[in-house]
């Protein structure tokens, strides 16, 4: 009731502004709230989305919420205390708009960020942040939900669930290859969810908990931070004695072109988990490395974005099949948006998910198969802006994958977004 109560609103706020376009200055803001001779500025935005329905779940979210039938509601606000001190926050509250067995809401109104940014000097481009931060890897995750995606779906590197957990671990290789393709649900001894979501390779819908620093001059700037878990599994309190360290460093020699490197290396596997390894096994460090490198350019009415990840977790080798060492993933991705005219616009995006092979003894695969099954994704959306901030999208989703609950699906979805 409460998801249908918060689905009814959304729309009703989203028709009047559409239906009463006089009146809509008078109902909706249209850019920031400020107060306080502009020292506390408040933003927002909110969205549903409603699709296919997804039952290969090539589109599960962190928080086993579906991309594509999904109401969300956000609110950030920043306060400048000193000319040296601010303190920024960001809440939001998802929900999908038809639950089912897999796709479940378990948050109300969840803290996104909550950190203060210092500047030690004034005159110099250097800065400390500390708290709820947002992550130092890649793009996709610091950038505005509701302007800076211009599809509906993610990149799958932010958003696929893979056939590894975080709070649980394969028997051996067979265990693991056995959920090749089915990420959403794999099932492994020894947890306390029997069945839980795998992990991506990167989560955008959680922000790190840390230290941040950043400088920035000119064409380059870098950033660094030390914060609790991984890429794959941000924490806010700590559950092993790792930590993890990440950097980037962007060059933009001019403002139609960026381009950036990234690499993080953090503990996954908690204490929890690691006490009921074999006793060879409880002295290892158990790491995701990851790699990334993206760049960015425009012109005219066009952008153009490519991205490629790689990532290395460290895993026990245990059982009658054990694994390697470490298991790889790794994608790649090519974007591109075309501004057709002031209030249309198009938008595609290609990308491949790989990963690395193991041996195994069985008759159902080869002698060497990958760990997870290989997925391609191609994406088209047509957008429309009804106002300068409030937009339609239509899109269309093709997903094919050697095996899993579905090989291939065609899903197609329409989202309604409004910012201020």
């Amino acid at each position: 009731m409460r998801i249908l109560c918060r689905t009814a609103w959304a729309v009703a706020l989203l028709w009047s502004a559409c239906a009463a376009p006089a009146a809509r200055a008078d109902v909706l803001p249209t850019g920031p709230l400020t107060f306080w001779n502009d020292r506390v500025i408040i933003s927002g935005d909110f969205s549903i989305t409603f699709g296919s329905n997804d039952n290969g779940f090539f589109n599960l979210l962190d928080y086993d919420h579906s991309v594509l039938r999904l109401v969300r509601v956000g609110v950030a606000a920043e306060v400048r205390a000193t000319r040296r001190l601010t303190v920024l926050m960001s809440v939001i509250d998802e929900a999908p708009i038809m639950p089912d067995e897999f796709v479940r809401n378990r948050n109300v109104f969840r803290p996104y960020g909550l950190y203060v940014r210092y500047k030690p000097w004034l005159n110099r481009a250097f800065t400390i942040q500390a708290g709820r931060i947002p992550p130092v890897f890649g793009t996709f995750g610091r950038q505005d939900y509701a302007t800076g995606n211009p599809l509906i779906g993610w990149p799958l590197a932010y958003q696929y669930p893979t056939a590894l957990r975080s709070d649980a671990v394969p028997r051996d290789a067979r265990a693991l290859v056995f959920y090749r393709g089915r990420g959403a649900v794999p099932s492994y001894p020894d947890s306390v969810w029997p069945t839980s979501p795998g992990m991506p390779m990167a989560v955008a819908l959680r922000w790190d908990t840390g230290v941040q620093v950043g400088w920035g001059r000119g064409p380059v700037t870098v950033s660094g931070s030390v914060t609790q878990g991984s890429l794959s599994t941000p924490r806010f309190e700590e559950n092993n004695d790792g930590k993890q360290v990440a950097a980037r460093v962007a060059y933009r020699p001019t403002p139609g072109w960026r381009t950036g490197v990234s690499v993080s290396r953090g503990a996954y596997l908690p204490d929890s988990v690691i006490a009921q390894l074999p006793v060879g096994q409880r002295d290892r460090s158990f790491v995701q490395t990851a790699y990334g490198v993206d760049a960015e350019y425009s012109r005219d009415n066009w952008v153009l974005k490519v991205e490629t990840m790689t990532s290395r977790w460290s895993v026990p080798s245990i059982g009658a099949q054990p694994l390697p060492d470490h298991l790889t993933a790794w994608t790649a991705m090519v974007e591109g948006r075309l501004k057709l005219s002031p209030r249309w616009s198009l938008a595609g995006r290609a990308e491949h998910m790989g990963f690395s092979k193991v041996p195994i003894q069985d008759s159902r695969w080869p002698a060497r198969v990958a760990w997870d099954a290989p997925l391609s994704r191609t994406e088209m959306a047509l957008g429309y802006a009804l106002t300068r901030n409030m937009r339609l999208k239509a899109s269309y989703q093709y997903n094919w994958r050697d095996t899993g609950y579905r090989r291939r699906a065609g899903l197609a979805g329409g989202q309604i977004a409004y910012w201020f």
